[in-house]
């Protein structure tokens, strides 16, 4: 009972410390940064998760084929989103 008290206070506390937080703009524009950057990361270790498993199927030609099709989607405008092209390229590589 102690500890389900003690949990929700922290709870509130934290909601509460949060809305003052929010507040101020360079925590606003801190946790925008935050948030980007994360999604940047996220894109990379799927790119490179994608190139490593095109090494696994193909070795130097699979690399060269789903690096291309990255790059020809970038060069295109993005016409697959970025985070769905390496995987994406991974599969038709695969099938090639």
């Amino acid at each position: 009972v102690v500890g389900a008290l003690v949990f929700a206070v922290e709870v509130l506390a934290l909601s509460y410390i949060g809305k003052v937080l929010g507040k101020l703009p360079s925590v606003r524009d801190s946790s925008e940064h935050l948030r980007s950057a994360i999604s940047e990361t996220l894109q990379l270790a799927i790119l490179f998760g994608s190139l490593m498993a095109a090494n696994t199927m193909g070795g130097g030609l699979g690399i060269l084929i789903v690096g291309g099709l990255y790059l020809l989607n970038e060069a295109m405008g993005r016409v697959v989103v970025r985070m769905a092209a390496a995987p994406a390229a991974v599969l038709v590589g695969g099938v090639l």
